[in-house]
């Protein structure tokens, strides 16, 4: 492995699959990377903001299923079909205004 012209040897990880070993390795052999452990944490680091995104989309999916029992329970639904007749007719009014 050549790191900034400096001959190094290739890291191994013995808990990775040798497919992300290699790919530690290469990301450290092309200079976007210095050393393994930066590639980790940078990992870890984006990981860490999709979990963190991924619970907030959760938190707000559960709140809109909550609002929809809440509707349920004070008998606020409508049928399928006006509920359809009602999206086709805000389609059409918006498609009417792009013209």
């Amino acid at each position: 492995m050549i790191n900034n012209g400096v001959e190094s040897p290739a890291k191994s990880f013995p808990f990775l699959p040798s497919e992300l070993e290699a790919f530690v390795n290469s990301l450290i052999d092309t200079g976007h990377f210095d050393t393994s452990e930066e590639v980790i944490a940078e990992a870890l680091l984006q990981f860490r903001d999709q979990w963190e995104l991924n619970e907030i989309k959760l938190s707000r999916l559960k709140g809109a299923i909550q609002i929809g029992i809440n509707e349920a329970e004070r008998g606020e639904l409508i049928d399928g079909r006006t509920a359809m007749n009602r999206l086709r007719a805000k389609f059409e009014t918006a498609a009417s205004h792009q013209e």
